[in-house]
């Protein structure tokens, strides 16, 4: 992309035409904490990015920024004005330039970011101009998959853009009926677990609804799961894993009792408390291994002559 030569000036708020037609965020109304704070203290360090329409300025970049402004009751702002003769796709690269200045963009951003550009641009061009900064793999399938997560209800977008529903997830629930999605997505933002819990969450929930013959959002309305959900004494993490604990006896009964009779079996041998004794994973193997804690290094080299000799005499 040429080297964009801005013009610089003082425009009245009210000489601005305030949209989300290039907003990357249209899904959030509130600005987020980290950029009210700076704006309250230092102002407007990036002046926002307008292009002369008619009698206005049609805002493309910085749309939180003025409408913090008007909240405050500020009524100018300096701003930089595109030339006249900027291409759509250079526009766009100052778009994406602009969010990418305050961080790297979420899967949510991505999305939008990719929704704006098709409505100018083929699929082959979005690619070949963007697709080392957005990241995002260089196939055309990319393209859906993005528009597909904006299907989502617009909570569940918020989610995503913060992190608390993980992007494998949020794949998940494309696949769901609406209520569905809808119901998880509670359950997890009340939960608050990592994309790793969330994971086993979502994959128990949808194996044992299929077996129940009925959904998940049905399923997760039942007595065991209600209670663990409102228990007063557990916190979000305590539920999250009480939650996990059960569903996984229910989705693998064989694999509990395994679980149970491992710990039995590990707590009669007694074992100090430096030694741990792990399965193999998910049982899948006859192996045990067994964990023994050293102060350093340089106790394990005092030692290893003994553990040797024992090991060796088996």
């Amino acid at each position: 992309m040429r080297n964009i030569e801005f013009e610089y000036k003082k425009l009245n708020l009210s000489e601005l035409h305030i949209t989300s037609n290039w907003s990357l965020h249209p899904f959030s109304q509130h600005t987020p904490d980290i950029l009210q704070k700076s704006l309250q203290t230092s102002g407007v360090l990036h002046p926002p990015i307008v292009k002369k329409q008619h009698n206005k300025y049609e805002l493309i970049c910085g749309k939180k920024r003025v409408e913090f402004l008007l909240k405050c009751n500020i009524p100018s702002v300096n701003t930089q004005i595109l030339p006249k003769n900027t291409t759509i796709a250079e526009q766009l690269q100052i778009i994406l330039s602009d969010q990418l200045t305050s961080a790297p963009l979420t899967i949510v951003e991505r999305a939008f970011f990719i929704k704006l550009a098709s409505k100018h641009l083929t699929k082959s061009e979005i690619l070949s101009h963007f697709s080392n900064q957005l990241p995002c793999k260089k196939h055309q399938a990319t393209i859906q998959e993005h528009l597909d997560l904006l299907e989502t209800d617009t909570n569940i977008l918020g989610m995503i853009h913060n992190n608390i529903l993980s992007e494998q997830s949020a794949k998940s629930l494309l696949t769901m009926s609406a209520k569905d999605q809808t119901s998880i997505s509670q359950l997890i933002n009340q939960l608050r677990p990592g994309a790793g819990k969330q994971k086993r969450i979502i994959t128990m929930l949808q194996d044992l609804s299929h077996r129940k013959h009925c959904t998940i959002a049905t399923y997760i309305e039942q007595q065991h799961i209600q209670e663990i959900l409102q228990h007063e004494g557990m916190n979000s993490p305590q539920k999250a894993q009480h939650l996990i604990d059960i569903l996984q006896r229910k989705h693998t009964p064989s694999l509990h009792q395994a679980q149970i009779d491992f710990k039995n079996e590990s707590l009669a041998l007694n074992l100090p408390s430096y030694v741990e004794l792990l399965p193999s994973h998910s049982f899948e193997k006859n192996n045990v291994f067994l964990t023994i804690k050293f102060n350093n290094l340089a106790e394990v080299k005092r030692k290893w002559s003994e553990i040797e000799k024992v090991i060796s005499e088996n």
